[in-house]
């Protein structure tokens, strides 16, 4: 008891000690322009959508400023009125203001399924006036494809990302029992054992339901089950399924895995 006393003596004297010394201090510095993120992505369906993209200076003046937003094409690999618009290039932030947005329209027709990356940096008319932290901003593009569950079917290619090496082999998938769902023959490297995954259309997520996955007791695997532990992401256009997390497990010991690792699978 007098232990816990001393403890919370000790603990109250580091936070009163701590309240007094913490003082906010007002940002005096130069106004400076930056991104306010560096990176973000857009999934470009037919309508030709808008991306927004935050600019803010460090601090208000009492003046209007013009910035200018550049395309970093040695770092870019999106095309300029194929895959991409840069609909502001000039950015004006009025006086008194921090925060303005650039924008970017996606073009669907040109997009690519695979994606493409756009590189932005941020020039200023005096060189003080650029912020050395967060000058540059990367935007992913892909292009939306609807949801076919016949797109997944077939001969894939599968990199798997253990915790004891990273293994390659090939799997078979074919058609599940519902619209939005497949099995695949083959995973773990396993071959005659059929594993369940779900497709979730309102999101670009798959997952692998909670399932019997094989027993072999000749190498000392007793009903070994297999589901996700987070979900995955699949592209609709290449037919494609990254990330996919996977947790292998006896059946009666949910908690106490064999295995845990990532599935990547892409169409031979």
């Amino acid at each position: 008891m007098k232990i816990q006393y001393i403890s919370l003596f000790v603990t109250l004297a580091i936070l009163i000690g701590s309240c007094t010394d913490n003082k906010v201090e007002i940002y005096d510095g130069p106004s400076q322009v930056h991104f306010l993120e560096t990176k973000g992505s857009l999934i470009v369906d037919d309508t030709d959508p808008v991306f927004e993209i935050e600019v803010g200076v460090s601090k208000a003046v009492d003046q209007n400023r013009s910035f200018e937003v550049v395309i970093d094409e040695p770092n870019s690999t999106a095309q300029e009125g194929v895959d991409f618009i840069l609909l502001n290039n000039i950015i004006e932030i009025p006086a008194g203001e921090v925060i303005v947005k650039a924008q970017v329209k996606g073009l669907y027709d040109g997009a690519k399924p695979f994606g493409s990356t756009l590189a932005l940096t941020l020039r200023a008319t005096k060189a003080d006036e650029e912020a050395a932290y967060n000058n540059s901003y990367k935007l992913d593009l892909f292009k939306f494809c609807d949801f076919d569950r016949d797109a997944f079917i077939g001969s894939y290619h599968v990199f798997e990302h253990a915790y004891n090496g990273e293994f390659e082999y090939d799997v078979e998938i074919t058609a599940g029992d519902d619209p939005f769902s497949v099995f695949v023959d083959g995973l773990w490297d396993v071959k005659g054992s059929k594993v369940k995954i779900n497709f979730e259309r309102s999101e670009t997520n798959c997952s692998i339901p909670a399932q019997f996955f094989f027993e072999d007791l000749n190498i000392g695997y007793e009903n070994v089950w297999i589901r996700s532990l987070s979900n995955g992401t699949y592209n609709a256009c290449m037919g494609s399924i990254e990330n996919l997390e996977y947790f292998i497990y006896p059946g009666d010991s949910p908690n106490q895995g064999w295995d845990r690792g990532t599935f990547d699978m892409y169409k031979k």
